[in-house]
This record gives C-alpha cells, sequence and structure tokens, in this order.
C-alpha cells in the first residue's frame, strides 16, 4: 500500500510500521504503472471517506457550539471579558526591562524612533532560560500592547506600517478563549474534536526541544530524527499535558495538530466556525490580504515546548 507525503510523492509502507513516515522508501520510477493508478484510486476513495467524515464532524461541531452559546450568550461581552481577564489572564500587565524607552501599555499612536526596541540575544537567555518555565520577575518585551475597545486605531497605525504589536480583548478571540476554557477538563474541545476516539497527528519529542528538519537527499548514516510524528486523541493529549511533570527536563513532549485548507471540500469547517477572524473573504484587521490565505494549522503545545 502507498501513503501520500507533503511534497507530492508516493511512499511505499510495506516496512516496520515504527519507521517514521519521513524515512520510508519512496516509490521508484520504474515501478508498474498499475501500483500507480491503484494507488490514486485508493487515494480518491479515501478522501471521499474523509469528506463524508468532516462533513458529519462540521455538522456535530456546529451543534456543540450552538448548545454552549445557548448557555453563555456570545453577546455578553461583559461576562465574556470577565472570565477571561480574570480567570485565565495570569496578569494584567508584565514588567519588562527598565530600559525600554517608552511605557508599553501606553504607546504613542505612531511608532517611537527604533521601534521595537531590542536586546542582545544572550541578554534573553541570561534572563530566562529556555528550559525553564518560571516566568522572571522582568521581562524582555518591548512590544506595544494596544486594546481593542480603545486603541484600535493606534494598533491599524502600527499595523499599516507592519510593524509588531500586541491587540488585547477581541471580541471573536475572547468568545474562543471561553469556548475553549469554561467547561472543567476541556469538555467542549473534548466533544467538538470527538477526543475519546477520534486519532489526529500529533509531533512527538523525547525532551522539550521540537527541531524541524527536512529531508530532500540521502539521509545521512548513522542519522537519527529529533523528533517522530505520531498519532493519539485529543483526549489522550490532554491527559497528558495536564499531568506533564515540569521538574523532569526530559520529559517526552507531544505537539497536537489540526488542519484545514482554505475553501477546501469536506475539510474541517468547524475551525473556521471556531476563529472566524480566519473565516472571511474580504479584507478585515487581521486577514489583510485575505485571497491569500492557504487555511488553518491549529496547534496545541505542552508547558515546556522549545520549538527551533
Amino acid at each position: 500500500t502507498y501513503s501520500y507525503l507533503d511534497n507530492g510523492s508516493l511512499n511505499n509502507n510495506d516496512d516496520d510500521e515504527a519507521t517514521p513516515f519521513f524515512l520510508k522508501r519512496r516509490r521508484k520510477q520504474d515501478e508498474p504503472l498499475d501500483s500507480e493508478k491503484e494507488f490514486y484510486a485508493k487515494l480518491e476513495q479515501e478522501r471521499k471517506n474523509d469528506k463524508h467524515n468532516y462533513i458529519k464532524q462540521n455538522r456535530k461541531g456546529k451543534r456543540i457550539k450552538e448548545e454552549y452559546e445557548t448557555r453563555y450568550p456570545p453577546n455578553n461581552m461583559d461576562r465574556i471579558k470577565s472570565y477571561v481577564n480574570d480567570e485565565l489572564r495570569r496578569k494584567d500587565e508584565y514588567q519588562t526591562q527598565l530600559d525600554v524607552p517608552y511605557h508599553i501599555y501606553n504607546c504613542p499612536p505612531t511608532p517611537p524612533i527604533n521601534y521595537p526596541y531590542a536586546w542582545n540575544a544572550m541578554d534573553l537567555i541570561r534572563n530566562w532560560n529556555p528550559g525553564n518555565t518560571t516566568e522572571p520577575e522582568r521581562l524582555h518585551q518591548s512590544l506595544c500592547v494596544f486594546d481593542y475597545d480603545t486603541s484600535l486605531d493606534s494598533a491599524l497605525t502600527y499595523r499599516n506600517l507592519e510593524v509588531p504589536f500586541l491587540l488585547r480583548n477581541t471580541p471573536e478571540i475572547l468568545r474562543t478563549s471561553e469556548r475553549w476554557n469554561r467547561d472543567p477538563d476541556n469538555q467542549y474541545l473534548s466533544k467538538l474534536l470527538e477526543g475519546k476516539n477520534r486519532i489526529e497527528r500529533v509531533e512527538h519529542s523525547h525532551n522539550p526541544h521540537f527541531m524541524y528538519f527536512r529531508i530532500e537527499h540521502q539521509v545521512p548514516e548513522g542519522w537519527t530524527p529529533p523528533m517522530e510524528e505520531s498519532q493519539m486523541t485529543f483526549d489522550e493529549w490532554y491527559d497528558r499535558a495536564k499531568h506533564l511533570s515540569t521538574d523532569q527536563y526530559l520529559q517526552e513532549r507531544y505537539y497536537f495538530q489540526l488542519n484545514s485548507i482554505a475553501n477546501g471540500v469536506g475539510q474541517r469547517e468547524f475551525l473556521y466556525n471556531e476563529l472566524p477572524i480566519f473565516g472571511v473573504t474580504d479584507p478585515t484587521f487581521f486577514m489583510v490580504e485575505s485571497d491569500q490565505a492557504r487555511g488553518i494549522n491549529c496547534r496545541f503545545g505542552m508547558k515546556g515546548i522549545i520549538a527551533e
């Protein structure tokens, strides 16, 4: 049998199932054409099956959201802000380094000279080592923080000048944050993602370092991939994330992934229903060139992960 690689090549799966997909043998050019025809016929059937499954999941996702919004009306922004800001946000304001020449929570309407203020990379690491998950007293954070309700015009100016900034209290993001967190033990996401039964792709590393790579030629002799792909239900991933001991630096970690292609037929449309700021056709504050959208890559990480 064959599987389909991201780069469009065919991959033979006759070898050990434990072998990561990126190390398996690719189809040789002289293999029988019937094998290729067979592969594409099977791929088309799998796509039809996936489309049917996705349609069911999309309908279920819409119903789950509607049931939630019956209990917690989405137009009650006072309730939503109170929950997100009081229950989820760890701090109202973070203390930055004293040498930042402007106040990040009270920035001018146009970017200051030499914005954003920057430091030597080693200063950041000495202040907060990537392997330490405990926040230091002061952060190396020099990006201006704007509020959707009070300083959106300034944020728009910074956006048009293509400089980085942070924006708080965006209504659609607040609604998503509340939905995904209010029910205990992530019950909303578990129902949405069929967390007890539906297997999804995860990336796995035996330590906090997720070192990404691409193999374009022959694998070096003796080389071992720094991470691998596996499969897991959302509930299994969440249980591992919740019980992760950060005292054990070399403890294995997982990245849970969901993808949806923009305008893809039979794709995970419920992701766009959950994250409506991405599901637009006209330009918006967040999607300046909406016609260039490729889709959604939704990732759930674990505490201490270092993506490299």
